[in-house]
């Protein structure tokens, strides 16, 4: 009889729960960044937590922008109207505590806040300088070795203001961007990635000065719309 009650404990409490959201499916929701024009969204869906089967249609929701001066003021070029390319911020999956490993691109969105925007704003010369070795970076996946570039670009808070002259600003960031290239390449070597050598000429490029001399070209391409739902606040 005590074995009855254990099976029937199991079977209300464990299996049936597991069987439910298996069909159903567990709430799943976070947050991408595109580092097409730097847009932020917010998506939401069901997934089965045994199979990994989706169970309902994807929805995306595009998010204010804390930091709509970089695109809005052109010191990136736009490489999509309607982003292509998204890159995963955070993840969270309804009575789950495994964790996605693609989550890279936190370390760049914590960044894009109220301070930068000010700063970038302020500082239109010195943030065109910035913003399109940044959007080089993050578009190609490059986002673990941004954070102590941005630390070094822009003041923790900017109310203190930037005293640096164009000259002095571009001395001290090509110098993080070549030492963060270089930090790419070794990685990148250790891992047999081929992208080695590539990231070693950019370090090299930013050794000799060779960035924000072109001027900046910002164009937009019509592309077709993607086929989940999207609504912008």
């Amino acid at each position: 009889m005590k074995n009855l009650w254990a099976y029937l404990l199991v079977l209300f409490f464990v299996v049936i729960p597991l069987l439910i959201a298996e069909f159903y499916g567990c709430s799943v929701s976070g947050r991408e960044f595109s580092p097409d024009d730097f847009s932020v969204r917010r998506f939401s869906y069901r997934r089965s937590p045994l199979s990994g089967s989706i169970r309902s249609k994807r929805k995306n929701k595009i998010l204010d922008s804390y930091c709509d001066s970089i695109a809005g003021d052109g010191h990136i070029t736009i490489l999509n109207s309607t982003p292509q390319n998204w890159d995963l911020c955070d993840e969270d999956m309804q009575f789950s505590n495994k964790l996605s490993e693609e989550f890279d691109a936190r370390f760049l969105t914590h960044f894009l806040n109220y301070n930068s925007n000010q700063w970038t704003t302020a500082y239109p010369k010195l943030a065109s300088l910035l913003w399109p070795e940044v959007a080089i970076m993050a578009r190609e996946g490059l986002y673990l070795y941004l954070p102590e570039i941005m630390l070094a670009a822009i003041p923790e808070d900017y109310n203190e203001g930037d005293d640096r002259s164009v000259e002095e600003f571009k001395s001290q960031i090509q110098a993080k961007f070549a030492d963060a290239y270089r930090l790419a390449a070794k990685v990148a070597k250790a891992n047999g990635d081929a992208k080695a050598d590539q990231w070693l000429e950019s370090a090299k490029k930013y050794d000799a000065g060779d960035f924000g001399n072109q001027p900046l070209e910002v164009t937009a391409e019509a592309v077709p719309p993607e086929a989940t739902d999207q609504s912008v606040d």
